[in-house]
């Protein structure tokens, strides 16, 4: 990595260490995503996390990390395992890296399970009112 690419690494770490939590926590999220990838020199994976980032938009009127009561410890995870990512990227530490990178993303994959429960319960939750309404 060049020294810019770990400045640009440093400084997106603190704009999402002291955005404000929510969605301005989630855009700066996005951000070093894609600084991280920058820095990786590999378009396709810039292409892959610009896709995906398309497809789950923090735009939207749901995020992935869930309801808003939940945001704070995902906003913590997120900044731990940023904070050492970051630090591993500087480090030189490809393997490391990679692997926590690869866990990191995991998290959303477990978002994604939880969202869809959530969803499910709710679908069942209406239904089973909806058929005791006389």
């Amino acid at each position: 990595r060049t020294d810019a690419d770990i400045a640009a690494l440093q400084a997106r770490l603190v704009d999402f260490r002291d955005a404000e939590t929510g969605r301005g926590r989630q855009l700066a999220d996005a951000a070093l995503h894609l600084t991280i990838c920058a820095a990786a020199h590999n378009q396709t994976l810039t292409d892959i996390l610009i896709d995906l980032e398309r497809r789950i938009s923090v735009v939207g009127p749901g995020h992935l990390w869930g309801a808003r009561e939940g945001h704070a410890a995902m906003e913590a995870k997120a900044l731990a395992d940023h904070t050492e990512l970051v630090r591993l990227i500087a480090a030189g530490d490809a393997e490391r890296g990679g692997e926590l990178a690869r866990v990191h993303a995991h998290i959303d994959l477990d978002l994604l399970e939880s969202a869809r429960r959530r969803a499910i319960a709710q679908a069942e939750a209406e239904q089973a009112q909806a058929n005791s309404t006389p």
